[in-house]
């Protein structure tokens, strides 16, 4: 965490890549893993860039919980993570469009969400089995939020969905539990809609999820 002058600091740099140009991706390697082992995400991702390591970059956020990010570190958090990003970047992978997706929803930029959910549909055949998990959530919640989908349907379908989630991945069924809560209210099956609140908000406390915690709660009320 030490600091140089920044003058300094760029000399050190230019004689580093002159003398030693090779190590530099190893050592930004080094520095993410420290970052990460230390809690701070952000910085991590910047340094494994910073290598020349995309990839691993996306598996730091992946790791973290991608889309469970906007839950657990808010929306301006998020917003800053994806900035290290270029946009080619951002369109290249599936896990990155999720991630974009679900904060565009909750910023209301209906169309880019859209963009986003479809690019990663276009990706279907590559896609890893969690990335399609991720996907099925975030569109489920677009659709939901826009009062898109037949909702008896979409209940059907996300509590079998629900039945193939981690048993330990506490938010996405809190968030499941959610979007059916929704869809049950638009039903007046308010009887269904409190016990699906009422589930969601057991499985945000075991993650110590607040604000997800508060969105249930305001469906229970």
């Amino acid at each position: 965490w030490f600091r140089f002058h920044s003058l300094f600091g760029d000399f050190l740099r230019e004689r580093l890549v002159l003398h030693d140009g090779a190590r530099l991706a190893t050592l930004h390697l080094r520095a993410s893993n420290w970052l990460m082992r230390n809690g701070d995400l952000i910085e991590a991702v910047r340094q494994a860039l910073r290598a020349g390591d995309t990839a691993q970059a996306i598996i730091l956020i992946e790791r973290a919980g991608s889309w469970r990010l906007i839950m657990t570190h808010g929306i301006h958090f998020v917003g800053n993570l994806l900035k290290l990003f270029t946009r080619e970047t951002l369109d290249q992978h599936p896990l990155l469009l999720v991630v974009q997706a679900y904060l565009d929803i909750k910023r209301g930029e209906w169309s880019n969400v859209r963009r986003c959910l479809d690019a990663v549909r276009s990706h279907t055949p590559t896609l890893s089995a969690n990335v399609k998990r991720c996907h099925v959530i975030v569109e489920a919640l677009f659709h939901t939020y826009l009062d898109e989908p037949d909702k008896r349907e979409q209940m059907a379908r996300l509590d079998a969905f629900a039945t193939e989630l981690d048993g330990d991945d506490r938010i996405a069924h809190a968030t499941v539990d959610a979007i059916c809560a929704i869809c049950a209210i638009a039903l007046a099956e308010f009887d269904r809609a409190e016990r699906y609140s009422r589930d969601g908000i057991d499985d945000m406390r075991a993650d110590n999820c607040v604000v997800g915690i508060t969105y249930c709660m305001f469906h229970l009320g």
